[in-house]
């Protein structure tokens, strides 16, 4: 069978593509016909209380795949969700060794014995070991997963990587902030020096700084107490000369609640408090 020159030509170059994009899967560490692999699984319970108090960020299932792919199940209303984080893979894996290696806190495994204790389990990969762990999530472990799984599910910046001009990040159990009065200025910090009294843990601090471009920009910390309907929303304009405005409105509910927001902006953006 004798095929024409123009064929022959455009089979060269479906053949050549095919082997650019198995490349570029096996670039990346996927292998042609196989699903990715799972390489950390996060389910949080905050023990029983009224069903007001459960919300679909409080109680959940998370998953990331080696591929980068997440799902998330929140266990009050059921609802589903998928996505990619969009984030350099590299520097997600990076982040994940710091978070999860070295000296991590020890597992408690007595919260299985508490009926409805609140509790958080971490299942990783480390070095192809299969690894289990539980904790309280009140714990500055516990409270850092949860803040990078409610940022990848919500599409914000969770760890190093495209860092955007202005972001809130999530992050949780901040020590000597909590305050009694009402909204009021947030507090400003400059450098990783700054953080070095709310955040004694060196580990913990880098892994808040390294979300930071201090020579660049500067962390908004916002700390109050209120109603748990309590609601912080950030509006930006200009973009060479740029003013955050932040409106605040409080809840009419009597749940009296501790409030910590973060928000990351230029140097030189102006703060304007409506």
């Amino acid at each position: 069978m004798h095929l024409p020159t123009r064929s022959i030509k455009c089979l060269g170059m479906l053949c050549s593509q095919a082997c650019l994009l198995t490349a570029i899967l096996l670039g990346q560490g996927i292998a042609i016909g196989q699903e990715p692999e799972v390489i950390l699984e996060v389910g949080r319970y905050m023990g029983f209380r009224q069903a007001s108090d459960v919300t679909a960020d409080s109680d959940y299932g998370f998953t990331l795949n080696s591929d980068g792919s997440w799902s998330y199940r929140a266990s009050i209303t059921r609802e589903t969700k998928e996505g990619q984080i969009e984030e350099d893979w590299d520097d997600i894996k990076s982040a994940l060794d710091k978070l999860l290696g070295g000296d991590l806190e020890p597992s408690n495994e007595m919260l299985k014995q508490i009926p409805d204790a609140p509790s958080m389990s971490i299942k990783f990969t480390d070095d192809g070991e299969q690894k289990s762990l539980l904790y309280s999530p009140s714990t500055e472990f516990a409270s850092m997963m949860h803040g990078h799984v409610q940022d990848w599910i919500n599409g914000k910046s969770a760890i190093p990587g495209e860092k955007r001009a202005v972001r809130e990040i999530t992050f949780s159990n901040i020590h000597n902030l909590a305050r009694e009065g009402r909204f009021g200025e947030p507090v400003k910090i400059e450098s990783a020096d700054d953080l070095k009294e709310l955040l004694p843990d060196e580990r913990i601090r880098e892994l808040l700084t390294s979300r930071i471009d201090f020579d660049k920009e500067h962390l908004f910390i916002f700390a109050w107490s209120g109603s748990g309907r309590d609601r912080l929303e950030m509006e930006s304009t200009g973009e060479e000369a740029m003013t955050l405005t932040f409106k605040y409105s409080a809840g009419r509910t009597r749940d009296l609640r501790q409030h910590v927001k973060l928000f990351v902006a230029p140097q030189d953006a102006t703060i304007v408090l409506d």
